[in-house]
């Protein structure tokens, strides 16, 4: 009576063995499946000019100057910490109408500011502080031509649309070009202009191109597309 009632004991505790075992059998493929359901990994190459979000399952969909979320030849257009869009390297901000009584000329939509009067672009005295010339590029693109001036002198870009200046023969010594963050940026020196010039690039298109090789320094920081041509 003994071993009869052992065996079937045996037989019931076997049975809910099997029982448990198989239910975390069926829970172990069920986690198999979720897990394949839901290891999806993102493309970047289908992203566009946006990049991978931190997880890696999914493409960005906006950005930010100070957390990124664009692939790093592509620039970010946002406000100071608001949410923007990315663009391809060298994108422009659509234009609006060039504010002519501002600019010395307007020739394709080009506001062009000219430092043809005596000290026009200069600090007159040494001792006040850093000149700072202020180049709006909000509404359309400038272009600053400095002739001979320029020299010790900040020139601020503001804007997404395109910042450029011109140095003639003797000018932009010791000049300092700021880009904007997201607008594209460039530094032309003819002649022996621009000695111990700098230019501090945003995110977008930053370029310097000398005549002769005259040494300036190039920051590149997060530039999309940083160059110099001739320029030591």
């Amino acid at each position: 009576m003994q071993t009869g009632k052992a065996a079937r004991i045996a037989l019931i505790v076997g049975a809910f063995g099997l029982v448990a075992f198989g239910c975390q059998f069926v829970a172990g493929i069920a986690g198999l499946e979720a897990t394949d359901e839901t290891g999806e990994t993102c493309d970047e190459a289908a992203c566009g000019p946006y990049a991978c979000n931190a997880e890696g399952t999914a493409c960005n969909t906006s950005c930010t100057r100070m957390t990124g979320g664009c692939k790093e030849d592509a620039v970010c257009a946002a406000p100071m910490n608001q949410n923007g869009t990315c663009n391809e390297c060298g994108w422009q901000a659509m234009s609006g109408v060039c504010p002519s009584a501002e600019c010395d000329s307007c020739a394709g939509n080009v506001c062009t500011r000219v430092c043809d009067q005596p000290d026009e672009c200069m600090q007159a005295d040494m001792d006040a502080g850093t000149f700072t010339l202020q180049l709006d590029t909000r509404q359309a693109p400038a272009r600053l031509e400095c002739k001979d001036q320029c020299n010790d002198v900040l020139v601020n870009c503001m804007g997404g649309s395109p910042c450029e200046v011109v140095c003639e023969e003797g000018g932009c010594q010791n000049l300092t070009v700021k880009c904007g963050p997201d607008g594209a940026c460039s530094l032309v020196c003819k002649g022996q202009s621009c000695a111990g010039a700098t230019v501090i690039c945003g995110d977008n298109r930053c370029t310097a191109t000398c005549d002769a090789a005259v040494e300036i320094d190039l920051v590149c920081g997060g530039s999309c597309d940083c160059k110099s041509e001739t320029c030591l």
